[in-house]
């Protein structure tokens, strides 16, 4: 009880003795509730047995009796106030009172005092009762209770959406597709009670997660294989064929992925070179990087036209070859004739619509020349994109040392001569109009400008010359459309995806921009599909989704952390946003996208903090306590004008050791301290660990994976 005589303390710190008092003070005012009870009924006895002491026992009294019992139901309670007046005269107007009659009255008549006076005991009486998420009479701050909880969130005890973390055992998650931000610095436990738990515990979900270290697939990846099918995706890894492991692939330039529909193409691939080539926020001169994006983005248009139109081709001369051709097949060649800028398409049109198109008249629409051999009939890639342009620009200076060597003395610019080749056949055979735009402005600029603006375009995507990285981005071994579901072959149920991000730490420099493309485009993607709606006559899975991105502020700046947030919550995505402090996301985007991600995301998890400013912030947001003195064991006095932090930035720079403090929107003034589920501690999570690691592909998936898989990369030798 001492602790109640110091002259300040906060009104929600309830250490151990305040809890006890508490208890106390409650079931002692319990306890005079149900004695006034007690003692009522025993009022509406006793009325009856002064009456009897009056009237005697008969008829008469009996009936009495039973009237006003009759009484007391029909008006619900109500007769029993004139009873006890009545009562009350009775008991000083019979001649044989005795002083026991009056006894059921003390209590009740002192019942309002000692209720009152109990409640004083417990200097928290403010917090003691109620359970409302809102300001207490005092306009304070307190930490949230249980009842607390299961008003926040619509009951986070009940939730199914990201762990948060534990309160009295009890795993803490939200009920809606909502977004958090957990801010711990190094080695505070921000992966081991934060990531690894929300992995095992969200079975209803399909995920996408950051693996920097790379030690997430290895402790959780054993346990998701179990619910549905995981794929390991290590831009760095080569296939072990001796010992039949096998890394998935994902091409951003697979048919599977890219839009057919024009605008959508533009900013599908507006994303791609976005990534490969950032711009720096804090420079003014972009002119180099924007240039750079302009040519990068042309030429992947021009990769992706010239594989769809030759595989378009050759689909069309086997169809006449064999001489089938449907209505459908009759209807798309008259369109691709259509968009060409050839004098023989508008022949070949009229040929067809006669009826007389075979093979010996057929108009190509596209062609695989340029392309080294062993890419075609293939899909376009980056890497494809990088061996054409190789082979092409010697196969083009080779031309002009010829013409040299045979006495042309005119000047002949390589890379301007491959311009003109790719302008030439993007207006032949009608691709992306992109194409020509971008290809003409590359044509005018000078000689010099044009090449450091391909400088830039190559370097961006210099990586994509790596052994490991060009198997790894060929092909795809699965679509976006996957991360909703999967149909599992052994039943034809839909089952959740898990995509793990694993790259080495040695290479994660080189290796995230892929990572940052392979987010944003599934994001953006995933945005716009629905889980159980259709997308081109397929059904979409029914999954919801969390994007799990650890340590976010160390990869290139995500469009997906800005608007993800704010539009994940109608399309079923989440997003755990994990990063060290709030200034270091400020330096990776900016301050004002930095507050933006403040807004947009629902809840916040906060661990021992090391930045002073962000612990600042975090404390100004859960808000003020006002102080109270105590006169005497029973009565206080408020000191107006004296507002304490519920969490000062020093609270949270000492927060102990497995604590975690959860801010959830609409009860930022109820912050929970919830204990750390730590993995390791939990037997449920230790037991699905101990499941043996996933291969990085599903099994049923390898033979195609195999099938798909690049040519080496070819002799740099022109013929």
């Amino acid at each position: 009880m001492n602790k109640f005589t110091e002259p300040f303390f906060k009104q929600g710190d309830l250490v151990k003795s305040a809890k006890s008092i508490f208890r106390i003070t409650q079931k002692l005012y319990l306890f005079i509730y149900q004695m006034n009870l007690v003692l009522f009924s025993l009022c509406i006895v006793l009325f009856f047995y002064i009456y009897l002491l009056k009237n005697g026992w008969g008829g008469g009294s009996r009936l009495y009796i039973e009237l006003q019992l009759a009484l007391i139901i029909e008006t619900r309670g109500l007769s029993l106030v004139s009873m006890f007046i009545d009562l009350l005269v009775q008991i000083f107007n019979i001649h044989t009172v005795h002083w026991g009659h009056g006894l059921f009255l003390l209590p009740i008549l002192t019942s309002y005092y000692l209720q009152k006076s109990i409640l004083r005991l417990n200097p928290y009486k403010d917090i003691a009762v109620g359970g409302d998420i809102k300001d207490t009479a005092f306009g304070a701050s307190i930490k949230a209770r249980a009842l607390d909880i299961q008003k926040i969130g619509g009951n986070l005890f009940k939730g199914t959406v990201i762990v948060l973390g534990k309160f009295k055992g009890k795993f803490l998650k939200m009920n809606e597709t909502l977004s958090v931000l957990a801010v711990a610095p190094p080695g505070t436990g921000k992966t081991t009670a934060i990531v690894v738990p929300t992995i095992f515990e969200c079975d209803e979900m399909s995920m996408v997660i950051n693996d920097p270290k790379p030690e997430l697939c290895f402790t959780t990846s054993g346990y998701r294989s179990t619910i549905g099918p995981v794929f390991i995706l290590n831009w760095g890894s080569q296939n072990d064929v001796p010992n039949n492991v096998y890394y998935p692939s994902w091409n951003p330039l697979s048919p599977s992925q890219i839009p057919q529909n024009v605008a959508d193409r533009d900013l599908y691939i507006g994303t791609i070179v976005k990534i490969l080539i950032p711009i720096n926020s804090g420079t003014s001169d972009t002119y180099w990087q924007e240039s750079g994006r302009s040519a990068l983005g042309a030429f992947l248009h021009f990769m992706v036209s010239k594989c769809e139109r030759a595989t378009a081709n050759d689909y069309f001369y086997n169809k006449l070859a064999s001489g089938v051709l449907e209505e459908i097949d009759i209807l798309t060649l008259k369109q691709y004739y259509m968009e060409m800028e050839d004098i023989n398409a508008t022949t070949a049109i009229y040929i067809l619509e006669n009826g007389d198109l075979n093979k010996d008249n057929y108009v190509p629409i596209g062609s695989w020349k340029t392309i080294p051999k062993d890419w075609r009939g293939k899909e376009a890639s980056i890497p494809m994109l990088l061996d054409w342009y190789s082979i092409l620009n010697m196969t083009i200076h080779k031309e002009i040392e010829d013409k040299r060597a045979m006495g042309d003395t005119a000047f002949y610019d390589d890379l301007e001569q491959m311009i003109k080749a790719m302008l030439q056949e993007g207006r032949e055979f009608g691709y992306n109009r992109r194409v020509i735009l971008d290809m003409n402005r590359l044509l005018t600029a000078a000689g010099k400008e044009r090449a450091s603006i391909l400088s830039v375009m190559l370097n961006a995507i210099e990586i994509f010359s790596n052994q490991a990285v060009r198997n790894r981005t060929s092909h795809s071994d699965f679509t976006m459309l996957d991360l909703r579901g999967m149909i599992d072959p052994k039943d034809g149920k839909f089952k959740p995806v898990t995509v793990y991000l694993s790259i080495n730490q040695a290479d994660a420099l080189a290796l995230y921009p892929i990572s940052a493309m392979f987010i944003d485009i599934m994001n953006k993607f995933l945005l716009s599909r629905l889980p159980g709606a259709e997308h081109n006559g397929k059904k979409i899975g029914p999954y919801p989704i969390i994007f799990v991105l650890d340590e976010f502020p160390q990869m290139p700046a995500l469009e997906t952390v800005i608007q993800g947030p704010a539009l994940g919550r109608g399309q079923k995505i989440s997003y755990l946003l994990i990063a060290q402090d709030l200034q270091q996301i400020a330096h990776k985007y900016s301050e004002n996208e930095a507050n933006t991600l403040m807004s947009t995301t629902a809840c916040k998890i906060i661990l021992t903090q090391n930045n002073f400013q962000t612990a600042q912030t975090f404390s100004q947001m859960m808000g003020t306590f006002k102080t109270k003195e105590l006169k005497d064991f029973r009565k206080y006095k408020i000191e107006s004008g004296d507002d304490r932090s519920l969490y000062s930035p020093q609270d949270l720079m000492e927060l102990p050791s497995g604590k975690q403090v959860i801010i959830y929107q609409n009860a930022i003034k109820r912050p929970i301290e919830a204990d750390a589920p730590t993995w390791f501690k939990d037997k449920g999570m230790i037991k699905k660990s101990k499941i043996p690691s996933a291969p990085p592909i599903p099994e049923y998936l390898i033979e195609n994976h195999k099938a798909n898989m690049p040519p080496p990369p070819p002799k740099l030798v022109v013929e």
